[in-house]
């Protein structure tokens, strides 16, 4: 019988001397050394993923000894964010984060209290379904012109808000929100209508984690601080910060039974 590889490990923080990282990627994953480097360069992350769990725990406990913070995940405990809702109108209230249907209408309301994580990137814009959708058309010069595919695409900002009791994740696209229940704070721009939403959340759920990127975002720093290359990059960078506030999370619960894992490693 065949063990599933759905294991995914992530280092949330790291030591001053790197070194012996190197040497567990090279040794553990194979790793050409320079990859090794490139991707100790590119952490905290995700350090691999589709891993069987013997070897993600070993990977984890090699990291804790050297310093590391780490958290390993099964696949399946993290959000579909591929097939997760995207909203298109909602509300934000004292009395909870409102879902607003096409006619107008809020079908749910989410309470505060129950917002766990926001994150927000500047991802390229999406044409639907086709991938050849992805690339921007132009014309060449002259009567037979064919269409030339360019990866410079326009970008935009994408929240992410993860909830827990339901564990659910919802997105919002920057240029597809109703923002009418900013009422006279609305502007033209939704550039600025976006901000002022996010900042609502964050307002109303003053408790919610927030990513790297969202915090470079509400400081008002440089695009590049939470610019993606791609929607595929940010949304698995955005699956490993939910691993990590929910590993956090799971661990301020009060324990009725000691349990071993692998953070019990770090304690020790």
């Amino acid at each position: 019988m065949e063990t599933a590889n759905h294991y995914l490990v992530i280092v949330q923080s790291l030591p001053k001397d790197r070194l012996p990282l190197h040497e567990i990627l090279v040794e553990n994953l194979k790793m050409h050394p320079t990859d090794a480097l490139k991707k100790i360069h590119d952490l905290p992350g995700i350090v691999a993923v589709d891993l069987e769990q013997g070897t993600a725990l070993k990977i984890a406990r090699d990291f804790l000894s050297a310093g590391c913070r780490v958290t390993v995940a099964s696949d399946d405990t993290l959000p579909d964010l591929e097939h997760s809702p995207k909203l298109h109108h909602v509300r934000c209230n004292p009395d909870g984060f409102e879902l607003v249907g096409l006619d107008g209408s809020r079908f749910a309301v989410l309470p505060w209290s129950s917002f766990a994580f926001l994150s927000v990137g500047m991802v390229p814009f999406s044409y639907g379904e086709n991938p050849a959708d992805r690339f921007m058309t132009t014309s060449s010069p002259g009567p037979a012109s064919t269409p030339k595919r360019t990866s410079s695409l326009p970008k935009a900002r994408e929240l992410w808000i993860a909830t827990h009791n339901p564990d659910r994740c919802f997105r919002i696209e920057e240029q597809e929100m109703n923002y009418e229940y900013l009422g006279e704070r609305k502007s033209s721009s939704a550039t600025t209508n976006f901000e002022l939403l996010v900042r609502d959340i964050v307002k109303f759920a003053p408790h919610i984690a927030l990513s790297s990127s969202a915090r470079a975002y509400l400081n008002h720093l440089s695009i590049l601080e939470y610019s993606f290359d791609s929607v595929e990059e940010y949304r698995r960078w955005v699956r490993a910060q939910i691993a990590i506030v929910r590993d956090l999370m799971e661990h301020r619960k009060p324990k009725t039974e000691p349990t071993e894992s692998v953070d019990d490693h770090e304690r020790s």
